[in-house]
């Protein structure tokens, strides 16, 4: 869903999550964040939820605490990345959630 510069379009995103469901998908993971709250994702997750489907989403890579979405969103299983000691990245975002 992203572009040549890993920038993605909320629509696009939006239009992902729609082709999830209508091919039956189980899981959808996303490796991508971004701090600016969207109530249509939010909806869009709410709707694959909805569907039965199970979202997994990046935590981000600011390295700061802060809300990242879509992994903020309730329900969304938010994955960061540790270590080989199991600490948390310093590059990881540490979610609010």
């Amino acid at each position: 869903v992203t572009d040549e510069n890993g920038q993605a379009r909320v629509s696009t995103v939006v239009s992902a999550f729609e082709n999830a469901i209508a091919k039956k998908a189980k899981i959808v993971q996303i490796s991508l964040s971004t701090n600016q709250y969207s109530f249509t994702l939010e909806q869009a997750v709410k709707n694959a939820q909805d569907n039965g489907v199970l979202v997994i989403a990046s935590a981000g890579n600011s390295g700061i605490q802060e809300d990242r979405y879509p992994a903020s969103f309730n329900n969304v299983i938010g994955v960061g990345s540790v270590d080989q000691n199991k600490n948390l990245e310093s590059y990881s975002t540490q979610s609010n959630k």
